[in-house]
């Protein structure tokens, strides 16, 4: 089992990916992240074109099936992730760096 690889990356394949919260806060429950979270899929599917089949929104974690078209799946989610925590510290001040 010790070879098995931590990420497994495939052109044109599809994943079934999970994300958890930051110390699994439950912010994702109220409607206004949870569209804020949809808008960041919708604007970094500009920069890394991707293809999602489903998404799944919890309070305190997502799901997806996403494909990336071009690049890597880790590009993908990492952009995702960053824009989010950008357009939440715009929100939320407070939060400050992790």
């Amino acid at each position: 089992m010790s070879n098995i690889p931590q990420r497994w990356h495939e052109e044109n394949q599809w994943y079934f990916v999970t994300v958890v919260t930051f110390g699994r806060d439950p912010w994702l429950r109220e409607e206004k992240n949870a569209n804020l979270l949809m808008q960041c899929f919708r604007e970094e599917r500009k920069i890394h074109p991707f293809r999602v089949d489903a998404l799944t929104i919890l309070p305190d974690h997502w799901h997806c099936i996403l494909r990336p078209l071009s690049g890597h799946l880790g590009k993908v989610i990492g952009s995702v992730k960053k824009r989010m925590w950008h357009q939440r510290r715009e929100h939320e001040p407070k939060l400050g760096e992790i």
